[in-house]
């Protein structure tokens, strides 16, 4: 090789070593420049930017305090979180049945007849169902029969009477010496056993007399009557149907109908018992509507910031009927 080389170059070892290292530099600096120009491009992610300082945004985030409640976060003024609350003081509210009762036979048994349809309005104590019960008419009749039998009470009588005559003569006789004392002992022990046998026949007789009362109230158990005044809102099943334990008919109480209103807790203590407040149900209807409060809630609830009230709202012609959405107005006392 010629002198002049530097000496790195002068050994087969230091070309070798030369060329590899030129090579690694043609390739590594060309991916370097793409790298740095791909960053150089990338968009900045839109959660890097702060839009405004993290207190501010956490006040924007806290509801807003009005007059009936607390405001959703960034909702329009005049907007109650729970929507409850009109411009002229008037909250929503729902009209109810007062009681909804279901009724079903406790012991199993074949439904002979139900007596009223869906819709039909029902009195307190009325037959609404009866079951087969030719079993049950069978054991009240043997039981009245057994408890009105007076033959045993009568004959047992008679032979504690004719006992005690015995006693009372064998006592005068002995007092004259003319009875042994185990004459005397013997009438009077038949004296005891006759009165005895009277006390059991007689307990025979009531125990007669509770059977039959047992066997009327399994009788009774055989007839479903309706436990209160009301209207038929559901019937689940039909004559020839086999019942156990569970429900026929459902019957709801409408008059009076119960009026449900959920209040701001700023308006606690504002409403008391008895209080009047006028009801607008969602359909119209030709009636004097004024309820008054029958129930307020003493516990508010936290997670809504609301308590409940009841008012009993009378509907003696039944003009408005149960479920319906309405606004309640409170009025001054």
């Amino acid at each position: 090789m010629p002198a002049s080389l530097p000496p790195w170059m002068q050994s087969p070892r230091g070309l070798i070593a030369a060329s590899g290292l030129l090579l690694t530099l043609l390739v590594a600096v060309p991916a370097f420049i793409s790298t740095d120009r791909n960053l150089g491009e990338r968009p900045i992610r839109p959660e890097a930017v702060e839009t405004a300082p993290v207190a501010d945004r956490e006040a924007s985030d806290l509801p807003v305090p009005s007059q009936d409640g607390w405001l959703s976060a960034g909702a329009p003024a005049g907007t109650s979180e729970t929507g409850s609350s009109g411009p002229d003081g008037a909250l929503d509210c729902l009209v109810q049945p007062s009681k909804t009762v279901a009724i079903g036979s406790q012991t199993l048994g074949l439904i002979d007849a139900i007596h009223v349809e869906r819709g039909d309005a029902v009195e307190e104590g009325q037959i609404v169902v009866e079951l087969e019960a030719g079993v049950e008419t069978a054991a009240v009749d043997v039981a009245s029969l057994r408890a009105g039998l007076q033959g045993s009470v009568r004959a047992h009588e008679e032979s504690f009477a004719l006992s005690a005559k015995r006693k009372m003569r064998g006592a005068e006789l002995f007092e004259k010496s003319a009875l042994s004392v185990d004459t005397r002992e013997e009438l009077d022990t038949q004296a005891r056993i006759g009165e005895l046998e009277l006390l059991q026949a007689r307990e025979a007789q009531q125990l007669a007399g509770l059977e039959l009362r047992q066997a009327r109230a399994l009788l009774a158990r055989r007839t479903l009557r309706a436990p209160i005044s009301g209207v038929v809102t559901e019937r689940l099943l039909e004559a020839g149907e086999v019942v156990d334990e569970e429900t026929i008919l459902k019957i709801a109480q409408i008059d009076p109908l119960r009026v449900d209103v959920l209040m701001p807790a700023s308006r606690y203590g504002s409403v008391h018992l008895g209080m009047r407040a006028t009801i607008e149900p969602e359909l119209p209807v030709d009636a004097s509507v004024v309820a008054r409060v029958a129930i307020v809630d003493p516990i508010i609830d936290a997670a809504s910031g609301t308590f409940s009230v009841r008012l009993d709202l009378p509907n003696p012609d039944g003009q408005i009927p149960g479920g319906l959405h309405c606004t309640v107005k409170f009025l001054d006392d």
